[in-house]
């Protein structure tokens, strides 16, 4: 790389790093530091819609619904295919049972731009169970596992559903690739030995 085309470059990377720094903070519960890092970065080096989505992240942290949710239709407006502020969207409003036609919608948009975005699968699941819908619920959680085998709590998910819907031929199968996937964790053959009661 040349040197001007270095120095192009540095920006991004740093808005980057600063991005991250955000992340991290908010994942060790410091909204307030992750807001002042974010303005800080947005200063120096502009908005685009990742800015949007952090700032969404924050004012969630912070109990700020309505400042999450401008800040997520800013970054959708800004980016219409950055699939994080979809799913992000469809969770802050998941738990208002009227909006659910346009979670749904949401969570459809997230998996058609990111298929392997696992919260927003699980979230379009749970939303399925919740309208009675436990086919559809399983179908999604089944994919997830075949996108990312290692997913524990689909695999949780799934196999109270297909216990929910007597399906044991499955719950058996699933049962047993857990517990030689994960040979060190308990809860397999645990539910394992629930399976042989009801066997």
């Amino acid at each position: 790389i040349d040197d001007d085309a270095e120095c192009r470059q540095q920006p991004d990377l740093r808005n980057w790093i600063g991005q991250r720094f955000v992340e991290a903070l908010l994942r060790s519960n410091q909204p307030d530091r992750a807001k002042q890092v974010l303005e800080e970065v947005t200063r120096k080096h502009g908005v685009e819609a990742g800015t949007y989505v952090l700032e969404a992240m924050i004012a969630r942290a912070l109990d700020h619904s309505d400042d999450a949710l401008s800040a997520l239709n800013r970054a959708i407006e800004l980016d219409p295919h950055r699939a994080i502020a979809y799913y992000q969207r469809a969770d802050l409003q998941s738990s208002n049972a009227d909006l659910e036609p346009a979670v749904m919608s949401d969570l459809n948009r997230a998996l058609e731009l990111d298929p392997d975005l696992g919260a927003a699968r699980r979230l379009l699941a749970t939303i399925h169970v919740r309208r009675g819908e436990r086919n559809e619920a399983i179908r999604e959680l089944a994919v997830l596992i075949r996108r990312n085998p290692r997913h524990v709590a689909a695999r949780l998910q799934l196999a109270g559903l297909y216990q929910d819907v007597e399906q044991w031929t499955q719950r058996r199968a699933l049962l047993d690739e857990s517990a030689k996937l994960f040979p060190s964790a308990s809860v397999w053959p645990q539910l394992q030995a629930q399976q042989a009661l009801i066997d």
